[in-house]
């Protein structure tokens, strides 16, 4: 299938006819993200991202549905309970982005989008707002750095998962200064780009070191991505399987990994390295054992036993650079600390 704008922008609208049908419940529906954009494609893959705003749900939900191999739809409903102060919102990162960024609005009861996106948007790229968006991200990650230095040298899933969170946390801290977050498959993509517009370039480089192998010409790529799939599969299996998870998006993991790998192999790295993580957690939280071992998926990357305590004192020095660079930005910004 031929993917354009017009026709993301179609399926979406499509969808909001059905589901508005279905459920008298929606109060709002608004399409976001790469759909909006000029490069909503990733190697022929995309998905078509809505918010959806409801006056019953009791919690944020989330939903992905099958359109084709190459699209599906991403569904977020948030409960209009949520936005009773609404202005508070905007130091949220992703529901201020969500209402702030790119957005078509397909389905509006009373104007209330107008009326949220104004309370929202107001002051929302001010630096005073921007510091406390993103003030939080570098607190937690000194915080997990400060955890996973105190503990023992036996390492375990969850200090992985609390150190690419902190990584997560530093990109989108330096991102979040700029305008908004990064999504999973652009992260390690559009980071330099973010990192250049704070005037310091050099902060990309310095978060990619610290989950990519020293040196790309040895790297297994072939067992690399097996290993992903093994993953991903396993998760994929589950009754109970998450919406980022259901094995119809497997290609829009897979294929971004795959045109990455010569020109941008951090990008293929941090989007499998991310949601085999996740997928892991998954298993855990169900108590399931794994395909795979831990060991064996992190050495490549020199995240095992053995190089761990080192990449702790190699983050340990770029979030001081990373504080620096707040310190600085606040300053040139007249934003007190």
């Amino acid at each position: 299938m031929r993917i354009t704008k017009d026709r993301l922008i179609s399926l979406a609208k499509n969808f909001v006819l059905e589901e508005t049908f279905r459920d008298k419940q929606i109060t709002c529906i608004f399409l976001t993200g790469s759909s909006l954009g000029d490069q909503f494609l990733l190697n022929n893959t995309t998905d078509i991202d809505l918010v959806i705003i409801h006056r019953m749900a009791a919690k944020l939900e989330r939903k992905t549905i099958r359109i084709s191999h190459q699209v599906h739809y991403d569904c977020w409903t948030y409960p209009i309970s949520l936005f009773q102060d609404s202005k508070t919102l905007r130091l949220d990162p992703w529901i201020g982005s969500a209402f702030c960024g790119e957005t078509l609005v397909l389905y509006d009861e009373g104007h209330w989008f107008d009326f949220q996106q104004a309370a929202i948007f107001s002051k929302f790229f001010e630096p005073e707002t921007r510091y406390q968006r993103c003030k939080p991200l570098l607190d937690n990650a000194r915080n997990d750095w400060l955890l996973l230095d105190g503990l023992d040298r036996s390492l375990k899933f969850a200090h992985i998962q609390r150190y690419i969170q902190t990584l997560e946390n530093l990109g989108n801290l330096l991102a979040g200064l700029v305008d908004f977050p990064l999504t999973l498959r652009r992260f390690a993509l559009d980071l330099p780009v973010k990192a250049a517009a704070l005037g310091r370039p050099g902060l990309a480089a310095g978060l990619f070191d610290l989950f990519c192998p020293s040196d790309w010409q040895d790297f297994p790529w072939q067992s690399w991505q097996e290993s992903w799939k093994t993953f991903y599969t396993q998760v994929s299996a589950l009754p109970d399987c998450p919406a980022e998870f259901q094995p119809f998006r497997m290609p829009y993991y897979q294929q971004p990994m795959e045109l990455f790998i010569d020109e941008n192999p951090e990008s293929a790295i941090w989007i499998s390295l991310k949601t085999m993580v996740d997928a892991w957690n998954q298993l855990t939280l169900r108590n399931m054992k794994p395909e795979l071992s831990l060991e064996m998926i992190l050495e490549p990357l020199n995240l095992d036993q053995t190089h761990f305590h080192q990449r702790l004192m190699q983050l340990d020095a770029y979030l001081d650079a990373v504080e620096i660079t707040v310190e600085q930005w606040a300053e040139e910004q007249g934003t007190s600390l």
